[in-house]
């Protein structure tokens, strides 16, 4: 693939032979905050949201939260969101730049900005990437004052779906969330327990990075 920086600017001169999205961000807001911007999910989560949005369904962008790493998050930014994914499969390889990145976050340093993208209206799905090591009180809480905020403005509920490899991953997340809440916060589990969903994914899931890669 030829050196180019990637920015909406630059796209229509990328190679015909790349996989490049026909469709741009419209006036809807990202219906997916995904947590953890690792090459996992953008190799593979969010190519899957870019094909939904590719068929027209723009319910699918994604707003991105870094959880430590504002380097990454500034180098997307930088590139409008866009990067390009080495796909290998039954045609050879292929390179495709997924558009489904429409917004980022750092939650150390941007935590308001993370907060503020869970508790829109136009929210349905919250999505984790975060490695076991991230299933701790720290990520409890921002899910926790997020749904709050949720409840307070009389918001549905959300789908909040752990995509890591860990056994039991949904009843995990929602075990520390449960463990992290305060005595005050008995109206809200009450609230998270009957209006938010917490899938478990893990049984099925099977990481195949010898498939894909992404690069900035």
């Amino acid at each position: 693939m030829p050196e180019l920086k990637l920015t909406r600017a630059t796209l229509p001169l990328v190679s015909k032979s790349v996989h490049t999205p026909a469709y741009a961000p419209t006036s809807a807001q990202p219906g997916v905050v995904h947590l953890g911007l690792g090459a996992f999910h953008r190799a593979h989560q969010a190519m899957v949201f870019d094909q939904l949005l590719r068929e027209g369904d723009m319910r699918w962008g994604i707003h991105g939260v870094g959880m430590t790493q504002a380097g990454l998050v500034n180098k997307l930014r930088a590139q409008d969101g866009f990067y390009a994914v080495r796909v290998a499969g039954a045609n050879g390889i292929e390179w495709h730049v997924p558009g489904a990145l429409w917004q980022t976050s750092v939650a150390t340093i941007e935590r308001q900005n993370v907060l503020n993208a869970i508790a829109a209206p136009s929210t349905r799905w919250i999505t984790l990437t975060v490695t076991e090591k991230g299933y701790t009180p720290v990520l409890a809480q921002l899910l926790i004052d997020s749904l709050r905020l949720r409840h307070a403005a009389g918001l549905a509920g959300l789908t909040i779906a752990s995509c890591d490899n860990l056994q039991g991953n949904g009843h995990k997340l929602k075990a520390i969330i449960h463990a992290t809440a305060s005595s005050q916060d008995a109206e809200l589990m009450t609230w998270i327990d009957a209006r938010c969903a917490f899938p478990c994914s893990a049984k099925q899931m099977r990481r195949s990075r010898d498939l894909t890669s992404a690069q900035l």
